[in-house]
């Protein structure tokens, strides 16, 4: 999923898409083979939330990150467009 995060800042179009193609193949191929997969004894409950709670805190992050940066980008364009007046007294 972060791979999907990380290519909204590509420049074309084409590669994008090329990555949210490649990452639906992975979600799918993950569903199907999903009964065939077995889980090894060392993965407790408590293993398994802790990756989880893991997961979501830094995707999240990354997901803050992309939301702030062309907002921040943005607020300096704007602050660079304003004219500035001289003041020579």
């Amino acid at each position: 999923m972060a791979l999907v995060f990380f290519s909204l800042n590509f420049w074309k179009r084409t590669a994008t898409i090329a990555i949210y193609i490649v990452y639906v193949i992975t979600v799918i191929l993950a569903s199907v083979l999903h009964p065939y997969l077995t889980v090894p004894p060392e993965m407790t409950p408590a293993v398994n939330i802790s990756l989880y709670v893991v997961n979501l805190l830094w995707i999240s992050g990354f997901a803050t990150i992309f939301v702030l940066n062309p907002a921040s980008t943005l607020a300096e364009l704007r602050f660079a467009s304003v004219p500035r007046s001289s003041t020579s007294g």
